[in-house]
Order: structure tokens, then C-alpha cells, then sequence
């Protein structure tokens, strides 16, 4: 049936192509076809070589009721890229192109858009256990204010320069979700 004025349309689908560098479209249309919009990605990165690189990252909430079904593991989803501070942001990537043995470093951070106030950073070292890897990590957002923040993980050889950086943008909506505790005063 029709969504109500105040819902969302949530959805994903999987294609299975081959290592290469690709434009996407996705065109969403009204059922009379007498409605409908675009949405885009241009050069959209695939490995598949022996270089490092980092997947886009996936964002999401559990407990959001999205989630993506991929080799058999959960990834919760969170397609409208906005958490209130109770909650945790759950992130998914892929790397390839790791030499098992060899050290990386990751940051990942969380920055308010305009540069006032403050964010959240986490960076480690961990040593590669295959060529292909999948990482997923929770951050909390208890500490950030209402507002909108760039997220940003950054994968690197341990000791240099360069490497792979990918962004996001996300909306902290509040201190706590609605039927949440109540914010100390």
C-alpha cells in the first residue's frame, strides 16, 4: 500500500559484479510511473589487485530493523545516517590488499561539520591476518552534541603516510531516543 506522509522507504539490493570501477544509478518510480527520481554514485571503486583498499563504510543501528544478510553475519543498517547520543553507531568495511603478518593503522573519528565542538576519535594498530578483511566496530555517541558530523576511517600501513580514507556524514538527532531515559537536567 502507500506509505504514510511521515514514513520511510528502506531497502537494499545486492549485485554481484567483477573487480573494476563503476557509475551506479538507482531509479525509484511511482507504480502509474508518473512520479519517480534518480539517485547516483559516479566511479564507484571495486578491488581487485594486490593494492590496499577500504570498502565504502556501512553505517548502522541495531535494533533499526534494516539489516543486510551478507555471507551468513547480521550487518545492521541505518540508511537515513541519523542516531540520537544513546545509541551507537555500528560500522562495516571490507579491506583487501593486506599482507598477512604486516601491521595496520586505523583511525576512525567522528568531527562536527563547521568545526565547532567536539568529536570522538578511536585509532589502533592490528596486524593482518589475510588479504581480505571485514572490520566491524560500535562507537558511542554519548559525548557529542545535537548536529550533523563527519565520519571518517582512515587505513594506512602502521609507521606511513597515505593509504585509504573513507567519509560519511551523520546526524545526532539528540541526547536519547524517544521512550529513552530521560536526559539528566
Amino acid at each position: 500500500g502507500p506509505l504514510a506522509s511521515d514514513s520511510h522507504l528502506l531497502g537494499y539490493e545486492e549485485l554481484a559484479v567483477p573487480p573494476g570501477r563503476y557509475d551506479v544509478r538507482v531509479a525509484l518510480t511511482e507504480s502509474t510511473a508518473t512520479v519517480g527520481g534518480v539517485a547516483g554514485r559516479n566511479s564507484l571503486a571495486l578491488p581487485g589487485g594486490d593494492s590496499l583498499y577500504l570498502s565504502d563504510v556501512v553505517l548502522g543501528r541495531e535494533g533499526g530493523g534494516l539489516v543486510w544478510l551478507d555471507q551468513g553475519e547480521r550487518i545492521p543498517l541505518n540508511p537515513l545516517d541519523a542516531w540520537y547520543g544513546d545509541q551507537s553507531v555500528e560500522l562495516f568495511y571490507e579491506t583487501d590488499g593486506l599482507v598477512p603478518g604486516r601491521a595496520y593503522h586505523t583511525t576512525i573519528a567522528i568531527d562536527p561539520v563547521g568545526g565547532k565542538g567536539h568529536g570522538v576519535r578511536l585509532q589502533f594498530d592490528a596486524t593482518a591476518t589475510a588479504i581480505h578483511q571485514r572490520v566491524r566496530r560500535s562507537l558511542g555517541l554519548a559525548s557529542l552534541g545535537r548536529g550533523q558530523y563527519r565520519l571518517t576511517v582512515r587505513l594506512s600501513e602502521a609507521g606511513r603516510d597515505g593509504g585509504m580514507r573513507r567519509e560519511r556524514l551523520i546526524t545526532v538527532l539528540g541526547p536519547t531516543a524517544p521512550g529513552g531515559p530521560a536526559p539528566d537536567p
